[in-house]
């Protein structure tokens, strides 16, 4: 019976909290989906192992900033990546002392879910993407996802390029050279 009374407690509060969602205002909606994005941030670095977080303190992530003044055309909005900010010698420090417990391979950034390597060839600095291709045995065929510049470019097929599609981009033949040179793949 109480098994009963507390089913049916829950139920009519799920019921009174969906009506009172209904009654929001769109603006109340938008704090309230702020609200639930930072605790589920803030879970998720809860659960992110510690010696990533060791890594983390090594680098400094900016988030995406939407901005319409920048824009092309009247009233086209572009996203704007603002930089990463990485202590290599730092990382380079606990990639070492960590060997057997961290891999470049499975470490991705916390706010942007970046590998190392795509940070290094986004820089344009090869002899960090050696390093990382080299001793650590970085994957030079790991898969990012790149939002795009404009918004409107943004839909459901934007996909996951591969890092040696990141440096062509970029037209650094220096860095594709050394990405097919630690056996990236062409598609």
């Amino acid at each position: 019976m109480k098994k009963l009374h507390l089913l049916l407690g829950t139920m009519i509060l799920s019921i009174a909290s969906v009506n009172a969602a209904q009654r929001l205002t769109e603006e109340q909606r938008a704090k309230l989906e702020v609200v639930h994005m930072k605790k589920a941030k803030r879970q998720r670095k809860l659960a992110r192992p510690s010696v990533y977080k060791m890594v983390d303190a090594a680098i400094k992530e900016y988030g995406i900033q939407l901005a319409d003044h920048y824009a092309g055309e009247q009233g086209e909005e572009v996203l704007i990546a603002r930089p990463i900010i990485i202590n290599w010698p730092a990382v380079f420090s606990i990639l070492d002392s960590m060997r057997r417990v961290i891999s470049v391979n499975e470490y991705r950034t916390f706010e942007h879910n970046f590998p190392l390597l795509y940070i290094a060839i986004k820089e344009g600095d090869i002899s960090k993407a050696k390093t990382l291709l080299e001793k650590y045995k970085a994957n030079p065929n790991a898969l990012v996802f790149e939002l795009p510049y404009r918004m409107a470019d943004l839909d459901d097929d934007t996909k996951d390029i591969t890092l040696l599609e990141v440096a062509r981009k970029q037209r650094d033949n220096e860095m594709v050279n050394l990405l097919l040179k630690y056996g990236a793949k062409e598609e």
